[in-house]
């Protein structure tokens, strides 16, 4: 995602909290699900170019500085 690499990932877990909009997602119980997803975005170029550029933008939100911020204010709620 962050070098631009479209994202098709499971709806599970913790994928579609860090993927957001910058992804496509499927169902990891459903093999037709994953199949449609992923040709979806094999034939689209449209959608292969959205997720494209949308990745790096996602991605960059992610940074050890936002962590250490993020986890600072919680341990300073604590207190």
């Amino acid at each position: 995602m962050q070098y631009g690499c479209p994202v098709a990932c499971a709806r599970a877990g913790a994928f579609p909290e860090v993927g957001g909009d910058a992804a496509l997602y499927f169902d990891p119980a459903e093999p037709q699900d994953m199949a449609a997803v992923l040709e979806s975005l094999a034939l689209s170029d449209t959608l292969h170019s959205r997720l494209a550029a949308a990745g790096p933008v996602h991605a960059g939100r992610f940074t050890w500085r936002a962590c250490a911020e993020n986890t600072l204010a919680v341990y300073g709620s604590l207190g």
